[in-house]
């Protein structure tokens, strides 16, 4: 599984470079922002990159997960790094936003991480984070490397990996530090990973979804 999160980048030069050149895959998902999902869903699996907890009400500016269904979404991420730190979304607000989004019929991608490096630590705050509903997706992202030039380790991953998997939760991907370089020894750790600015550049995503084999 290769999960492209476009963030608060692209336009519609993008979304036809994606269609142009980029093959269908039932093992990819393209995560545009909220006004581009309807322009792709017809080419690609589609996913909200955020959605409210609510299913509607008078939240002005916010997103329902009802409208990312109507759109052709089939997947929204949740809890990612960026909506914790800037947005200040708490471990109950993601879980309740997964919720009402299953709810909505969307398959939920909920983003956990730590800022610590120690694995013990690590573990203790993903536990804060992990929903109990374990047919969720869950996308490991390595906080405390974010924004450094410390790159975590294959085996910092895997054991992560393994300690999920362990907790019930048999889809798992990774995402963070994730490039055409290192992709396809990443991926032999996880089910899928989650990208972000190399998912702007098409030469890196046909590099990276070849090196997981989506493709065949």
């Amino acid at each position: 599984m290769l999960i492209c999160n476009w963030k608060m980048y692209g336009d519609l030069q993008l979304v036809g470079l994606y269609k142009k050149n980029i093959p269908y895959s039932q093992n990819l998902i393209v995560c545009p922002m909220a006004t581009l999902c309807s322009e792709l869903k017809d080419t690609f699996k589609v996913g909200g990159q955020n959605c409210h907890q609510e299913k509607e009400g008078a939240f002005t500016g916010e997103i329902s997960p009802l409208s990312l269904k109507e759109v052709g979404c089939e997947y929204v991420l949740l809890g990612h790094s960026e909506r914790r730190k800037y947005f200040g979304e708490t471990n109950e607000l993601v879980i309740k936003k997964a919720v009402t989004a299953k709810e909505c019929g969307l398959t939920p991608i909920i983003c956990v991480g730590s800022n610590s490096e120690d694995i013990v630590q690590i573990k203790q705050d993903l536990i804060q984070q992990l929903p109990q509903d374990s047919s969720f997706i869950i996308a490991y992202e390595p906080t405390w490397a974010i924004g450094t030039n410390k790159i975590p380790s294959l085996d910092h991953i895997d054991q992560i990996m393994q300690w999920l998997a362990n907790q019930g939760f048999s889809q798992k991907v990774y995402g963070g530090s994730v490039n055409s370089e290192n992709a396809q020894d990443i991926h032999q750790l996880c089910q899928g990973l989650l990208i972000g600015r190399a998912s702007l550049d098409i030469h890196s995503v046909l590099t990276i979804g070849k090196s997981l084999e989506i493709w065949n």
